[in-house]
């Protein structure tokens, strides 16, 4: 993670505590709706479904541990994190609780290749360990148009719609 600004150990502290608490969340969400949005509308393979919501859960996981312009490289997992935004009140309420902020979904519709991927892949080796095979090409992005940008232009550190600190 990058951190430009110096940490005193109370504010480690509080960010850890943070950083516990919104994992705990993250986990501990059921996620019951989307399952079901899956389920219904086939466009993820359904014993494909709960490793899809797992892996959503550690991409969410990156973003709270303040990983910035980590792309989805996951059809699979970019399904779930499709339908969860469809229960607008649901996905609004997790947002604020757990980040702070509303978790912007912008979309590569035009199929270019950014370096988000590897810097996801990166991120995820760091706090996770091996990358299974849901995410797609372990090695990068190259090449493809599978990577998706950052979510929300939160590469820039800007992700907050209700304005004040995020933390």
């Amino acid at each position: 993670m990058q951190n430009s600004t110096t940490i005193t150990p109370t504010t480690a502290k509080a960010l850890a505590t943070r950083e516990i608490e919104g994992r705990a969340k993250i986990m501990a969400y059921p996620f019951d709706q989307v399952r079901k949005r899956l389920l219904k509308e086939e466009v993820v393979v359904e014993d494909q479904i709960d490793e899809a919501i797992d892996e959503f859960k550690k991409f969410l996981t990156l973003v709270l541990y303040g990983y910035e312009d980590i792309g989805m490289t996951s059809q699979a997992v970019d399904e779930v994190w499709h339908a969860f935004i469809l229960f607008t009140i649901d996905y609004t309420r997790f947002c604020k609780d757990v980040f702070g902020f509303y978790l912007h979904h912008v979309p590569n519709i035009d199929g270019t290749v950014t370096d988000s991927g590897n810097t996801f892949r990166k991120a995820y080796r760091e706090v996770f360990g091996k990358i299974p095979l849901i995410w797609g090409n372990s090695k990068d992005c190259s090449g493809t148009t599978n990577c998706q940008p950052a979510p929300s232009g939160c590469d820039s550190g800007n992700c907050n719609p209700w304005g004040g600190s995020e933390g």
